[in-house]
């Protein structure tokens, strides 16, 4: 298998299982699957209301609209240094210690100076964007939330987002992914894995091990302490 084929085989995998992923993830929320083929969680509504912090959701709700107008973008190299662009904006925004209140919107939605034509390599990196000291999001969008959000709908909709943004990245096969590409869409990827895939995961293992527990105890208290002790390890571990 030649290097080029390697490239595309491996950047279509990712966006295959990504897909997939995030589709599950969507069904077991709204209770159309079973989560890991045993559990039904049920509507998640009040579940992730309660497990997951509202800071969380916020960051999903930002990067979700955030991602939603980068779709109009054209496939290939311009999308992926605007994905990744975003992503470094969304880092710097919630990192600790940062005043991210002296960030600023830029207008329009032209590609950051560094994203001129040259090396593919240097291209794809992304790099925050200033302007009189101030750092301007090119593609984060941060509006003000005047109420609370719904973690389960903010879900649903990110993961009907990412199944669409996965299918852009997965373009990039067929015009030619390089290596340098292929690395920034595997970046991405990690990051979106840490901030969505991960908390969402942690949650319903914990909800499908407390229905097990609770079904197990109606046949005999015995299984009951079982399940608690398996729980415990987990959390301790986790």
């Amino acid at each position: 298998m030649s290097a080029q084929a390697e490239l595309e085989r491996k950047l279509s995998s990712l966006v295959k299982q990504r897909m997939a992923g995030f589709d599950y993830m969507r069904r077991v929320g709204t209770g159309e699957r079973h989560w890991l083929s045993a559990v039904s969680l049920g509507d998640q509504e009040a579940g992730l209301a309660k497990a997951v912090d509202s800071d969380v959701v916020l960051k999903w709700y930002f990067l979700g609209l955030s991602f939603a107008p980068l779709l109009q973008l054209a496939s290939g190299a311009t999308f992926v240094k605007a994905v990744a662009q975003l992503l470094e904006e969304y880092a710097y925004h919630f990192a600790k210690g940062v005043d991210s209140r002296r960030a600023t919107r830029a207008r329009g939605r032209a590609p950051p100076a560094s994203a001129a034509a040259g090396d593919d390599d240097v291209v794809l990196k992304p790099s925050l964007q200033r302007s009189r000291g101030d750092v301007v999001y090119v593609y984060l969008l941060t509006p003000h939330t005047p109420h609370a959000l719904s973690a389960s709908v903010v879900l649903q909709c990110f993961c009907e987002l990412m199944q669409s943004v996965y299918r852009k990245l997965g373009e990039c096969a067929a015009s030619g992914a390089t290596a340098a590409l292929v690395d920034a869409i595997v970046k991405a990827d990690a990051t979106l894995e840490e901030q969505v895939l991960a908390p969402v995961t942690k949650h319903f293992n914990a909800s499908a091990l407390a229905l097990g527990r609770a079904a197990l105890g109606r046949v005999d208290p015995l299984f009951s302490k079982v399940m608690e002790g398996a729980t415990s390890g987990i959390d301790e571990d986790g």
